[in-house]
């Protein structure tokens, strides 16, 4: 039987199968070089993938039929884990930089290594609320050089990083209210086992979840 005589509900099953749940590792780079500069984004255009998934994407190349069926399977089953480094590093101030496949991407986990936070304002921010509506799941994790003292050293190396990590929960409460939508609230929760080493971990996802005891809902 030719595979495109099945039904339609059988194909995308099959997708699913071929292509499974995946983690891909996208160098974004460094983002105070490059296109970064003026306009960070989420989910960088270009970027690389030094890490190979285990699974093949070959399929797609078959025909046009099966191209336009799978590549949302592709993507809705993949996390995308992007990572930047910077000097002065900037929270993004957009999702999408323009990336081909970006609607039918549903999960991404963004994250800065950096030196120093710059000052985060949210009327830089431009995040368009019909892209942020389409993802389940968004981690942002920013770890500054400057905030790994914060816990055990001077007063002010404490104030930075106290600064710093409420520019990301800002951050974070402004893209769950551009991903709220009628399909249900959007929750946010920190992740409050690296703050010791100067790292803010916090996670946003669409429908229930159970919140771990290592997590605190943020309000």
């Amino acid at each position: 039987m030719a595979f495109l005589s099945l039904p339609t509900e059988i194909r995308l099953e099959i997708y699913s199968h071929v292509f499974g749940d995946v983690v891909a590792h996208v160098d974004g780079g460094r983002q105070d070089t490059g296109t970064e500069v003026g306009a960070p984004s989420i989910l960088p255009i270009p970027s690389s993938q030094p890490h190979r998934r285990q699974r093949s994407a070959q399929l797609l190349r078959t025909c046009k039929t099966i191209l336009a069926e799978a590549r949302p399977i592709l993507y809705q089953h993949t996390i995308f884990r992007i990572n930047f480094q910077a000097f002065a590093g900037r929270l993004p101030v957009q999702i999408n930089a323009g990336h081909p496949s970006f609607p039918h991407v549903r999960h991404l986990e963004w994250s800065l290594s950096c030196d120093m936070l710059k000052k985060y304002d949210a009327k830089d921010v431009n995040i368009d609320e019909d892209e942020a509506q389409h993802l389940q799941t968004l981690q942002l994790t920013c770890q500054a050089e400057n905030w790994k003292g914060s816990f055990c050293g001077e007063w002010c190396d404490r104030e930075v990083f106290v600064r710093g990590r409420q520019q990301v929960i800002d951050f974070a409460r402004l893209v769950q209210s551009k991903m709220g939508n009628s399909a249900g609230p959007v929750t946010l929760v920190e992740d409050v086992r690296y703050l010791s080493r100067g790292r803010v971990v916090m996670r946003l996802f669409r429908g229930k979840r159970v919140v771990r005891s290592d997590e605190f809902i943020v309000t």
